[in-house]
């Protein structure tokens, strides 16, 4: 799916309509695209509120609310605006929900302090709206602001009411999402600035559109795309044809950074893993990690076992010493693989970044905001802008900028943000983690580029996965270890 300005979606609806197609079908693919992810994610009907203004996307909630409705959803309907002033749509579903509906600020509802998980959709704006919200419709997002408990699950339809759907730009009485079911296209403004915490967990419904120059927009990377890049082991494949990876980390008192980072690259199907670290830590790491082979190495030369190897992964509690400076300063000089910098050798390639233009081989840089700010030198406002600039400037580097939707860049493609993940990934050693998925499949042969969108997705899909067992309070970065395997099997599911 492309992330796109409003302007964009909306050309494309019309461009869609002016084919032929009508309005009521293309609504009501998206309507059972959100119903078919409700389904999944809330599988037991429950209770349900629905916030609907007077356009399409009002009506895209009414015809939901009556899908769900049929499927025993216990739902309620409050209006901006009496029925009569609605844009018409001929639906049943339609029909059966303005049956029951109110209009404010008339509104008696069952469900608001139940005390029991409620679904709160918001459908009271569609991506034109931009601007400050009036009328019903802002007394409508002032009232509910004051309603919202704990216990209710927010979703928007397309996007957040009074979000920019361009900018970014929230207003005050914005509505605070917890899922934004995005239609057709990712609309930017829920990527950037304020969306980036209004917009919540954000999932791609895709709809039947024409897409003028889709090429030229971001990429929202999700599941179909991650089946397309996925491989499959070759029936007579042996270790050392699924990838050999040197991983240079753990140096004393860090020592899980290597072991977190080693095991996951084993998980994620290289072959063979070496580990070369500290002198001091060999004993502890040999004992902790059985199946990857570790050595201890002093920073002299490069490990022959290294030289060989398909490539490296350098960082995971390198230190950040005068020594490890000396045997970062070596690595980089002399690496003839692709390359993956992350934690440790983050902060010293700030002393050394312009060996960067001098290395024929790709380099994948994997920091989060506050070491992108440090490599930059200068705060972070828009991160795909500056992220740009960063990859205009190296352009033999893959930029992973993690976080929320992390943000993959490479100078040949457009850029890339994930579709998976949730806040437990925000614990320590997670980062770790993602070094390793994506060495893996470095080490395996694959594009950079591609290597890091499908590391980054399988990444965030184990955190997914872990939470059919736990809560996003309870994830560590070991579990996503242990979920990777379950992850894989999603995106290749029948292998």
């Amino acid at each position: 799916m492309k992330v796109v300005p409003s302007a964009t979606i909306q050309s494309w609806e019309q461009d869609t309509l002016a084919a032929g197609i009508k309005v009521s079908a293309l609504m009501e693919q998206a309507v059972l695209g959100c119903f078919r992810f409700i389904r999944e994610k809330f599988p037991r009907p429950g209770a349900a509120i629905f916030l609907c203004g007077k356009g399409n996307n009002g009506n895209d909630g009414l015809w939901l609310a009556g899908l769900m409705a049929e499927h025993g959803w216990n739902v309620e309907v409050l209006l901006t605006g009496p029925p009569t002033e609605r844009k018409w749509i001929d639906s049943v579903e339609i029909n059966s929900a303005l049956a029951h509906a109110q209009t404010w600020p008339q509104f008696h509802s069952h469900h608001l302090n139940d005390r029991v998980p409620t679904l709160v959709f918001d459908c009271l704006l569609g991506v034109g709206a931009n601007g400050e919200p009036s009328g019903k419709t802002r007394e409508v997002l002032d009232w509910w602001q004051t309603q919202r408990k704990p216990w209710h699950v927010t979703v928007s339809i397309d996007t957040p009411s009074g979000l920019d759907a361009s900018t970014g730009a929230a207003t005050a009485c914005a509505f605070q999402a917890d899922i934004t079911l995005a239609i057709g296209a990712v609309k930017q403004g829920c990527l950037q600035g304020d969306g980036a915490n209004i917009a919540g967990r954000i999932v791609p419904v895709p709809l039947t559109i024409y897409q003028d120059d889709a090429d030229n927009f971001a990429d929202f990377f999700d599941l179909p795309m991650a089946r397309e890049l996925a491989r499959v082991l070759p029936p007579t494949a042996h270790k050392y044809q699924r990838g050999e990876l040197a991983v240079f980390a753990g140096s004393p008192g860090l020592l899980g950074a290597a072991v977190l980072c080693s095991r996951a690259a084993l998980r994620a199907g290289a072959g063979v893993v070496h580990l070369f670290c500290h002198p001091d830590c060999y004993s502890q790491l040999a004992l902790g990690t059985p199946e990857v082979m570790v050595t201890p190495w002093n920073g002299d030369i490069i490990p022959a076992k290294a030289a060989s190897a398909d490539a490296w992964i350098i960082g995971p509690g390198f230190g950040t010493d005068q020594a490890a400076e000396r045997k970062f300063s070596l690595l980089l000089r002399s690496a003839s693989h692709p390359l993956l910098l992350d934690a440790d050798a983050l902060f010293l390639l700030n002393n050394q970044s312009q060996l960067i233009s001098t290395r024929k081989t790709p380099i994948t840089l994997t920091p989060h905001e506050g070491e992108f700010q440090q490599l930059r030198g200068s705060p972070l406002a828009d991160r795909q802008a500056s992220s740009a600039t960063w990859i205009k400037k190296h352009p033999n580097t893959i930029l992973v900028l993690k976080g929320a939707n992390t943000l993959v860049t490479e100078y040949h493609h457009a850029p890339s943000y994930n579709g998976s993940g949730n806040p437990g990934l925000a614990t320590a050693g997670a980062g770790d983690v993602l070094s390793g998925v994506i060495g893996a499949l470095l080490a395996q042969r694959m594009a950079p580029f591609d290597a890091a969108r499908l590391g980054v997705y399988w990444h965030g899909l184990a955190a997914d996965s872990a939470l059919c067992a736990q809560a996003e309070q309870t994830l560590m970065a070991g579990d996503l270890i242990h979920h990777l395997g379950g992850a894989w099997q999603k995106i290749r599911p029948l292998l």
